[in-house]
């Protein structure tokens, strides 16, 4: 027969996974969601600091870490940055999907 704290300790747990599970679940979409919007070899404009730079995409977040990040190399200088998604100002070339049709 299991003692009380063991009991509680078990439900305790079983929450705690539930909204870790939840949790990581929408952060899976939201990449993806981020992946749709703004595809690598998306070309963008973004607000880093005072300055506005043109980017284009090359990567993007983790699930785990944020969601919302995605790196792009500058246009004028070749040089790998960061930021967060909140930060893209415009969309200047997105690229044509390709693939067959469905």
């Amino acid at each position: 027969m299991k003692r009380y704290a063991e009991t509680l300790q078990s439900a305790e747990s079983d929450q705690i996974r539930s909204l870790y599970d939840a949790r990581r679940a929408q952060a899976d979409q939201d990449v993806e969601l981020v992946k749709e919007l703004l595809p690598e070899g998306t070309v963008i404009r973004v607000q880093l600091g005072n300055a506005l730079v043109d980017l284009k995409i090359n990567r993007h977040g983790c699930p785990w870490i944020d969601p919302f990040e995605i790196g792009g190399v500058n246009i004028e200088t070749g040089k790998q940055r960061s930021f967060h998604a909140t930060d893209v100002f415009s969309v200047i070339d997105k690229p044509v999907p390709t693939g067959g049709l469905k």
